[in-house]
């Protein structure tokens, strides 16, 4: 349960996704069906790199979404992280 703590809840096509269900859902997406398993081979090794990688980061864009963006290099892949403006929560890692 402390893994899913690190992620928001979202609204896509006008359905509310809990944060458990957003934490799952990236974690298939990125890892299990397109295979970057250096993004974690577990949803919490997921998410842990998730957050390893958040913290390392000192400028994001502001999306048109209001949401923060940021790219960068992590365990030598370029990855992209999406949190939440106000609570910096985990909204995306891919």
């Amino acid at each position: 349960m402390s893994a899913v703590k690190s992620w928001g809840q979202v609204v896509s096509n006008g359905q509310t996704i809990t944060p458990k269900e957003n934490m799952i859902r990236h974690f298939n997406k990125h890892v299990v069906e397109e295979g970057h398993k250096y993004l974690g081979n577990n949803v919490i090794n997921y998410t842990k790199n998730a957050n390893k990688f958040k913290n390392t980061i000192s400028t994001f864009k502001t999306l048109e979404s209001g949401s923060l963006s940021a790219r960068g290099i992590y365990l030598e892949n370029k990855v992209r992280v999406i949190i939440n403006p106000l609570s910096k929560l985990l909204l995306s890692f891919c």
